[in-house]
């Protein structure tokens, strides 16, 4: 008889063990499924940053496009200029007092543009930058859901 009470008690020992394990078990599961919903929310922030940075990549992008039909309606304006002087000789002075002071404009716009294309470039440099910092967290991001969904399988 004593055989069998003693058996009933260590079943209820094991039983309480199993129970308390259980319960850090249910607990574990229920941090995991918090840390899944927030590695989610910052996936989603994170793909949203992207969006954003591919946006102003774009508006960039077209930026420069326009600076590059600057410069090429401004090179194409430069050689009417040389056209206009050669073809009238008569007013060679005015003419090339014209195109020193065209000359001097063409230096001013181009050194604009200059600052303007460093800018652009810098501005997408600083994107490009940007936008791979935000590929390298959602790689990390990734990285973490893949090894929270090992570590919950």
């Amino acid at each position: 008889m004593d055989k069998i009470k003693r058996k009933v008690a260590e079943m209820r020992v094991e039983l309480v063990a199993t129970r308390d394990a259980l319960k850090r078990g249910e607990q574990a599961l229920a941090q995991v499924e918090a840390a899944f919903e927030t590695m989610g929310a910052r996936l989603g922030d994170v793909e949203h940053g992207l969006a954003g940075v591919q946006k102003g990549l774009a508006v960039v992008e077209k930026g420069l496009a326009e600076t590059q039909q600057g410069l090429a309606e401004t090179q194409q304006g430069l050689a009417e200029a040389n056209r206009g002087i050669s073809t009238n000789r008569q007013n060679q002075h005015d003419s090339s007092r014209r195109f020193d002071n065209f000359l001097a404009r063409f230096d001013e716009v181009t050194e604009m543009l200059i600052e303007s294309d460093t800018d652009h470039l810098r501005r997408v440099t600083a994107v490009e930058r940007s936008q791979d910092q935000l590929q390298s967290e959602i790689a990390e991001v990734k990285g973490r859901l893949d090894d929270l969904e090992q570590k919950a399988g």
